[in-house]
């Protein structure tokens, strides 16, 4: 049986995946609630962290899966990923910048990196085991088929379509049904990409099914993983699930086919009305 936490939000089972914020750069990606970190995470802090993280126990499950956040080129920390490897750890994953992906990948298994303009993939085009994310936000919707464009010509491993969290200092994102809109107009360039939409659930997405029949299988539950930064460290570390991020569901959620693999909406959002309304899915509605 997995390890499981309970917390205010319910039983939480722990994961197998750890995330650790290492520099103080992404501030425009960190979670609202997440404190910019005033100095870097040393090395042997590092180390701690993933010892302690793969260790395990009664009551604890090891982690062997690493994402390392706002690792850029020429960091420290990647030379250093043989000794966290021998820890126990399998699977390293880098969230970096454009710029710094090529210098990162050579160390790791993924790169992952955020792009918002076509001139942001021009640093990619030497990248092997890329992931990128398009965060589906206002001033990226007007140019999105333009950039998928540009992602298409790239071949990366995985693209996730983002409706982003809530993140400090950043403004709401754009409602769904413009996010939907503008997905629709861009079919035929996510045709033959290993894509996925996160952030609304199925139901919300179900007018894409008619040009993305297997819609359901492209969305699924955020990734749970611990969460440590300079001040979460250890004992102290966060379930980024509740503790960073926060989801909310309806009430009729319950009776909705996939409520058991849907994480539902962020609580910001849904309580800013941006997702519109959640509607169960009944069995042959789910693709």
């Amino acid at each position: 049986m997995p390890a499981i936490r309970f917390t205010a939000r319910g039983a939480v089972t722990l994961p197998d995946t750890l995330q650790v914020a290492v520099g103080t750069t992404f501030a425009a990606r960190l979670p609202v609630g997440v404190a910019q970190p005033d100095r870097e995470l040393t090395l042997d802090e590092l180390e701690a962290n993933v010892r302690h993280f793969t260790r395990g126990g009664p009551r604890s499950r090891p982690v062997t899966r690493l994402v390392l956040s706002a690792v850029g080129a020429g960091h420290p920390v990647l030379d250093g990923i043989g000794s966290l490897r021998r820890l126990g750890i399998d699977r390293v994953v880098v969230h970096t910048d454009p710029a710094s992906a090529e210098a990162c990948a050579a160390a790791v298994d993924h790169v992952a990196v955020f792009v918002r303009a076509p001139q942001d993939l021009e640093p990619l085009e030497r990248v092997d085991r890329l992931g990128v994310t398009v965060p589906l936000e206002e001033e990226v919707l007007p140019r999105l088929g333009s950039l998928l464009s540009s992602v298409r010509a790239l071949r990366p491993q995985r693209v996730v379509l983002a409706w982003p969290f809530p993140v400090e200092g950043r403004s709401p994102p754009p409602p769904a049904e413009e996010v939907i809109r503008a997905i629709e107009g861009c079919g035929t360039l996510l045709a033959g990409l290993s894509f996925t939409v996160k952030g609304l659930p199925p139901c919300v997405l179900a007018p894409l099914r008619r040009g993305i029949p297997d819609l359901a299988e492209r969305t699924g539950r955020t990734t749970n993983r611990w969460y440590v930064d300079v001040e979460h460290q250890l004992d102290r570390a966060l379930l980024f699930v509740p503790d960073v991020v926060r989801f909310a569901k309806a009430d009729t959620c319950r009776f909705c086919e996939i409520d058991p693999r849907c994480d539902g909406v962020a609580d910001a959002w849904w309580r800013l009305g941006l997702a519109g309304a959640l509607l169960p899915l009944r069995e042959g509605e789910v693709s």
